[in-house]
């Protein structure tokens, strides 16, 4: 038999064991409406070796993260790292400054953040200190835009909570507050709110949780919308909690930042006089890098962070002046894997939007073309290993794929997606793509099974 054959052969037992796996699941009475895409391509010839519903377009979820993480990576390159400053808008005499205090957040998605470790108002108030500045004259000036441009179809269940924080020209903490409760033993009793951090003065807060079962874990959602200083949290807690921790996102980070560092500048002893001061001078007395690129895509694609996926897209989007994600995309991705991504539903980087669409056979040639990159060694290594990291740690519980599966899940109401590479026992390399959409609650306990089936045939792949 010659080698063309034996492929042909191969090629065709994969598709059935691969089909048969499908039919298993979709014959379930559970499961007869999901929607089912598959995709698998191989690196080497970027031919697609397996393809179900592979042109459909499909809610991506959170594996539109692997095109925005990318597309970052390819503008800026892995060493790159964002930048937020501080300049001073007069000059510094006897002890004062005789103009403004001015923060430049320049859209840098991790300024402030703690999940790296910044403690950027410290910073400010000892790089001031450094400098034996004790009163200024003007103003602390925080650079804001009041543009809006969050995605118009994110849920309202959505933009209050930590998840739904957009990203602006100004951030912190990836705009991220915290509420503290505490509740009592009784079911149904409105619980009391402990603390807030961070505290700003002009929110208004209307508290609508109560209590629910042992167990029950955090059921509350924050409904809140930018620029707005009233926030409702509305939901239930389980009894007997204390500091129980609810995340949300901050409607106006940078009012709250501001008066965040004006306290702290007072605490450390820094008069602020408030006076009206024109800007005619510049000059810089703090400076803070985000992490490295290759480090924020990890983080972004190991622990699904939306902000960092938004705040990726938001800049590319800026310094590419172009109206929307599918024309960067073209500019940054399009030359290599010629993917139309017009034909698609892009309304953002992180895959919040319950609109967007992409087709399996697009991802998996998006995913294949990208491996040509110079940089596609620092993003496969963002990817988690399914069944031993990150978010995709569940999909195989029994570790059947032998961490030879790399990859981003997604999962938004009725989706559960998975997408990256794999290597076959010959260690060739494969990219893929599997989508389910339409999933009720029971469909999608029966998906884990049907995922843990599919992976493992998939990376069978050349063995037939």
């Amino acid at each position: 038999m010659n080698v063309f054959c034996l492929i042909i052969l191969q090629i065709g037992q994969l598709t059935s064991a691969l089909n048969k796996v499908i039919d298993e699941y979709k014959i379930l009475n559970e499961a007869k409406y999901v929607n089912v895409s598959v995709s698998i391509r191989e690196l080497k010839s970027s031919k697609e070796v397996f393809s179900h519903n592979s042109n459909l377009s499909m809610p991506p979820a959170s594996t539109f993260k692997l095109l925005s993480t990318a597309s970052a990576l390819e503008t800026f390159g892995p060493d790159y790292r964002f930048q937020s400053d501080g300049f001073l808008s007069g000059k510094v005499m006897d002890e004062v400054l005789l103009g403004n205090l001015i923060i430049n957040g320049n859209s840098n998605p991790a300024f402030a953040a703690k999940r790296f470790n910044k403690n950027s108002i410290s910073d400010i108030v000892n790089a001031l200190k450094n400098q034996n500045i004790k009163r200024i004259e003007g103003k602390i000036k925080v650079k804001r835009t009041k543009s809006f441009n969050m995605p118009l179809d994110w849920q309202i269940g959505d933009v209050g909570n930590y998840y739904g924080a957009f990203p602006s020209e100004f951030n912190f903490n990836e705009n991220m507050f915290s509420v503290f409760f505490d509740s009592g033993s009784k079911l149904g009793d409105t619980v009391i709110i402990s603390r807030v951090t961070p505290e700003y003065s002009k929110w208004k807060i209307k508290n609508l949780v109560t209590t629910a079962v042992p167990g029950s874990g955090d059921q509350v959602n924050f409904i809140s919308l930018p620029f707005s200083k009233e926030i409702i949290a509305a939901g239930t807690i389980p009894v007997n909690s204390k500091s129980f921790e609810i995340k949300g996102a901050i409607p106006e980070p940078d009012m709250v930042f501001e008066e965040l560092l004006k306290k702290s500048l007072i605490e450390n002893g820094i008069e602020i006089a408030g006076q009206d001061y024109v800007d005619e001078t510049f000059i810089p007395f703090f400076t803070e890098s985000s992490p490295a690129i290759s480090e924020l895509i990890k983080e972004c694609n190991y622990k699904s962070v939306n902000f960092l996926a938004d705040g990726f897209s938001n800049i590319l989007l800026q310094k590419n002046t172009l109206k929307n994600l599918s024309e960067v995309y073209n500019l940054t991705l399009g030359v290599r894997d010629s993917v139309d991504y017009s034909l698609f539903q892009i309304n953002d980087g992180s895959g919040l939007s319950p609109s967007n669409t992409i087709s399996t056979s697009a991802m998996t040639r998006f995913l294949s073309a990208y491996s040509g990159s110079r940089y596609f060694d620092v993003f496969l290594e963002s990817l988690p290993v399914v069944g031993e990291s990150g978010t995709v740690r569940s999909f195989d519980p029994n570790k059947k794929t032998k961490g030879r599966i790399n990859a981003k899940s997604g999962s938004i109401g009725g989706v559960k997606n998975l997408s990256g590479y794999f290597k076959n026992e010959k260690n060739e390399l494969y990219s893929f793509a599997i989508y389910l959409s339409g999933l009720n609650d029971t469909a999608g306990l029966f998906s884990r099974n049907f995922y843990e089936k599919i992976l493992t045939t998939m990376i069978d792949v050349g063995q037939f």
